[in-house]
């Protein structure tokens, strides 16, 4: 999704400034500035969508416009299996603790979720919409993948989670997750920073112990 959301907006930039280009090559006489200004819109525009949606979205007066929630970032989440979940022996029933890395425009929207066994990655990620409310849950569908040494007990496998986020910028957040190992369970996140460089636990783990 993140992918061909980023072609189109290459695409669209590519586009407004080939046609700008033709504009100015051609024997079009512009001989005023405002017909230059007329030319240059569709550039102009095209800059704009590409900037409203990886930043100006996100800023304040923009942020309560619309009711897409502002979670870009690190969060520390703690997960906690049901009881019926099927969990192999010698695995883990926790609470689990994890870090969750969201990487965020106005039109997408990727979550990586790290514990110390295992890293997850979202394959697609939309913000449903209850009703008229200004409440909406962030659903994705997500590949989990072990580490070598945990992958006999726990092979790789898919998941499905939805957590609830109230509009603007949320700092605390809850869900629930199930996956076809049939096992089930709650999580709660914490907000730490807007920081996403991170590719794993430890790394997370580091970066909090920095931070006052």
């Amino acid at each position: 999704m993140t992918t061909i959301k980023n072609s189109v907006r290459i695409t669209a930039l590519a586009i407004s400034a080939i046609y700008t280009g033709v504009l100015f090559l051609s024997e079009v006489e512009l001989d005023t500035w405002a017909k230059r200004i007329i030319a240059a819109l569709p550039t102009i525009a095209a800059f704009a969508v590409v900037a409203y949606d990886r930043w100006l979205w996100k800023l304040g007066p923009a942020l309560q416009l619309h009711q897409t929630p502002h979670l870009g970032g690190l969060w520390k989440a703690t997960l906690t299996p049901h009881q019926d979940s099927h969990i192999p022996e010698g695995g883990n029933r926790g609470p689990i603790d994890a870090f969750v890395v969201v990487e965020q425009t106005f039109w997408s929207v990727s979550v990586a979720l790290f514990t110390v066994e295992s890293k997850s990655y979202s394959r697609t990620s939309t913000f449903i919409k209850h009703g008229e409310s200004s409440q909406r849950s962030l659903s994705f569908l997500y590949d989990n993948e072990p580490r070598i040494e945990h992958r006999v007990r726990s092979p790789r496998h898919v998941g499905a989670c939805e957590i609830s986020t109230p509009r603007g910028e949320p700092t605390r957040l809850q869900g629930y997750y199930f996956t076809d190992r049939l096992t089930k369970g709650e999580l709660v996140l914490e907000f730490v920073d807007r920081t996403s460089n991170h590719s794993d636990f430890a790394s997370a783990q580091a970066h909090c112990q920095t931070l006052p």
